[in-house]
């Protein structure tokens, strides 16, 4: 995890990037254990009401809202079963004065086939709200690399 950004003593930026990086964390799991429903965890709560999404293909590739991009996640998993994230490194970089953070995530995407493993990379982006003071995610980008290998290698 990196923080950084200027004017702001280095624990309160160290628990903003912590906390915008267990949402990242927090949402690949629900993603991972297939549990898809903002109404039953509290993950979801963590997303702005703006929330939009370029997801990964096979998807649209355009930005979509958070119910288009649940219905997209679900698709995917019934398609692909074996369908996982796996997070390989984060870096955070959070500006305090702004009220903007993004976590940059280096990831591998599994089983899209059955035992493909493919390099992505994701920025997730994230803003302070001024009347709660709480930080949301904004946006979520996700980059399809190239073919990582096969589960049996």
């Amino acid at each position: 995890m990196t923080s950084s950004k200027t004017d702001c003593p280095d624990k309160t930026l160290e628990k903003s990037a912590a906390y915008i990086e267990s949402v990242v964390i927090g949402i690949v799991h629900a993603v991972n254990s297939k549990s898809l429903d903002p109404a039953k965890d509290p993950i979801f709560s963590a997303l702005s009401k703006q929330f939009a999404a370029i997801p990964s293909p096979p998807a649209p590739s355009r930005n979509v809202g958070l119910s288009e991009y649940l219905v997209h996640l679900r698709k995917k998993i019934e398609q692909y079963p074996d369908y996982r994230i796996k997070i390989l490194s984060t870096d955070s970089v959070v500006d305090e004065i702004a009220g903007k953070g993004l976590v940059l995530v280096n990831e591998e995407l599994h089983g899209i086939p059955a035992g493909v493993i493919r390099h992505a990379a994701s920025v997730w982006r994230f803003r302070r709200d001024a009347e709660s003071g709480l930080w949301e995610l904004v946006s979520l980008q996700v980059e399809q690399g190239g073919f990582a290998g096969s589960a049996s290698t």
